[in-house]
């Protein structure tokens, strides 16, 4: 059941609201820009101060904020980030297999399926019989995937660039090191755990 302060739009998508009255939005407070990681978001004067603090919701802000402009960019291509990582892992090591994929992405393995099954139809990817395991298949790009991934790239770069245009290089670097840190000292702690 949907409370009285949230409703759907007509595309179906949650819509949050004050009140449940029309001109509920022109009494809201502004939203006003915040840099976090020299990446302005927008901070909604209704979240708590106590979360605009806190590591773990500004590195989610800024994930969402980055994979909204990624996806935008790689729309060109009918691709997503998603696809786009499949295409860079498959462009990696040829005859990866599904399994392999999802590991490396840290993605469950009916998602790929459902991924490989677009790149395939697009002509981008193929399966074939793994010559390891024959009750595998074994993932490869296409030509048109090469190509493919070889545009993507050049979308994500122009991208990323854009994104992160307030950081200076060195802050770039940094942030890069300190999040390569972060992912794997909690891989590490997850996989100590399960």
């Amino acid at each position: 059941m949907t409370p009285c302060c949230a409703r759907r739009s007509a595309t179906g998508q949650r819509a949050d609201f004050a009140h449940p009255t029309s001109d509920s939005a022109a009494r809201r407070p502004p939203r006003q820009s915040e840099t976090v990681f020299g990446v302005a978001l927008e901070i909604d004067h209704l979240t708590p101060s106590s979360l605009n603090t806190r590591i773990t919701y500004l590195l989610r802000r800024v994930t969402d904020a980055a994979g909204r402009k990624a996806n935008a960019a790689l729309a060109a291509l009918d691709l997503d980030t998603r696809h786009y990582t499949v295409l860079a892992v498959l462009a990696a090591g040829a005859g990866t297999s599904q399994r392999t994929i999802a590991d490396t992405l840290g993605l469950d393995r009916a998602t790929v399926v459902g991924l490989v099954d677009k790149l395939e139809s697009q002509g981008l990817a193929r399966r074939a019989r793994s010559s390891d395991d024959r009750r595998a298949n074994a993932v490869e790009l296409t030509p048109r995937g090469r190509r493919a991934l070889k545009k993507a790239d050049t979308l994500m770069e122009a991208c990323e660039t854009s994104f992160v245009a307030t950081l200076e290089s060195d802050e770039r670097q940094r942030l890069t090191s300190m999040l390569e840190r972060l992912l794997t000292d909690n891989q590490r702690d997850a996989s100590s755990q399960s």
